[in-house]
């Protein structure tokens, strides 16, 4: 009897923020002056006109507007611990909110294939989005073996995923994994927050950690 088995699958996590809309009425119309900074210091891989990341400028979003994202932070850090368990992480280590930023993506805006280095993983709330806006793209991190293998090349599958996105979503991944953003086709600004999570407690390999404490007693 025959039998496939499917190795090492990446888990992606993928909830619901309820207070997206009370966060959009808060925070954005206080971005723009951010904005304006953004205009000669942005993100290289944002395309299109006006397209921005605030990254460059104003990459601490949660600690420059603590009361408007307060309970945003909250909840993405609870839901964090909910993945890094799925993970099964070293269980001396928590996830916190290490980077806030956002982007604002116009019509015609879109982002080239990138990737977040040096921490756990990532994170994106979408603050004002559709499929029509620009869906979210995750790479196969095995792109390259397998493009030296007899894959059937005239299927997508096997290179990217594609994730629809809606108003509200709040999806994790890890960091290593390369994403890019389709373009936004109708007359309706993209926005996001997204998240950099790192690490704190205490672990072998210093790198990995953000935030030290004492290790424990047996190792």
């Amino acid at each position: 009897m025959s039998n496939v088995t499917q190795l090492f699958p990446i888990k992606i996590y993928q909830t619901t923020y309820p207070g997206v809309s009370d966060l959009k009425n808060k925070l954005f119309p206080k971005l723009d002056s951010v904005w304006d900074r953004v205009k000669s210091n942005n993100q290289e891989f944002m395309r299109g006109e006006d397209n921005f990341c605030s990254y460059l400028e104003e990459e601490y979003i949660h600690k420059t507007f603590p009361d408007e994202t307060n309970d945003f932070v909250n909840f993405a850090t609870e839901e964090a611990k909910k993945y890094w368990k799925e993970l099964d992480y070293y269980e001396g280590l928590e996830p916190f909110v290490a980077q806030m930023w956002a982007n604002k993506t116009p019509k015609g805006g879109w982002i080239e294939s990138h990737l977040h280095m040096s921490i756990p993983f990532t994170a994106v709330l979408y603050v004002d989005a559709s499929p029509e806006q620009g869906n979210l793209i995750l790479e196969n991190p095995l792109d390259t073996v397998l493009s030296v293998q007899p894959v059937n090349y005239k299927k997508k599958y096997q290179f990217q995923h594609e994730i629809s996105v809606n108003t509200g979503d709040f999806i994790l991944f890890p960091a290593y994994l390369r994403h890019r953003v389709l373009a936004n086709t109708i007359d309706k600004d993209r926005l996001i927050l997204g998240i950099n999570f790192g690490s704190k407690g205490w672990y072998w390999q210093a790198n990995l950690v953000n935030v030290w404490a004492d290790p424990p007693s047996k190792i």
